[in-house]
C-alpha cells in the first residue's frame, strides 16, 4: 500500500468517525462549554514502516485546521501500528459543509 492510499484510507475513516460522532451527539443533546466546539476522534492503522508517514499524517490533519492530541506508535519487523487522536474545530468542519 502507497502513502497517498494509506493517507486516502485514514482520511476517509477519520470522516466515517465524524459522522459516526455527529450521528451520537444528535441522540445525546448535553453539555455546554468549550468542549463542544472540539470534535476527538481516534484513528487505529497498521502498514509497512515508513519514517514520514506521522509527518505526512500530521500535515494532512493541519490543512483540516486539527491537531494530533495523542500518539501510540509500534513497530515491529518492518510493520507499524499506530493510534492517533486528531482532534478538529467544529466551526471549521460546519463552514466547509457549507461551502461543498
Amino acid at each position: 500500500m502507497d502513502k497517498a492510499s494509506v493517507l486516502g484510507e485514514t482520511i476517509k475513516q477519520a470522516r466515517e468517525l465524524k459522522e459516526k460522532v455527529k450521528e451520537m451527539k444528535a441522540v445525546r443533546r448535553g453539555s455546554a462549554g468549550e468542549l463542544d466546539n472540539l470534535s476527538l476522534v481516534k484513528v487505529t492503522f497498521s502498514c509497512d514502516d515508513r519514517t514520514e508517514l506521522i509527518s505526512d499524517i500530521t500535515k494532512v490533519v493541519k490543512t483540516v485546521k486539527g491537531s494530533i492530541v495523542r500518539a501510540e506508535m509500534v513497530f515491529i519487523g518492518g510493520r507499524q501500528r499506530s493510534v492517533l487522536w486528531p482532534v478538529g474545530e467544529r466551526a471549521y468542519w460546519k463552514q466547509r459543509d457549507r461551502d461543498a
